[in-house]
């Protein structure tokens, strides 16, 4: 999912929506990787 998809898919949820595991945890997430010689965003 990219992050243009994801962000789509957020705007279409309710102000209620609980985006938070049991444990507090956000269940969205996501981290940068320089590895590489063109950075990628990866959704966790």
């Amino acid at each position: 999912m990219s992050l243009s998809q994801l962000t789509t898919r957020l705007r279409e949820m309710s102000n209620n929506t609980q985006l938070f595991s049991e444990t507090c945890q956000p269940i969205f997430g996501f981290h940068l990787d320089l590895t590489h010689d063109k950075p990628y965003i990866i959704l966790k």
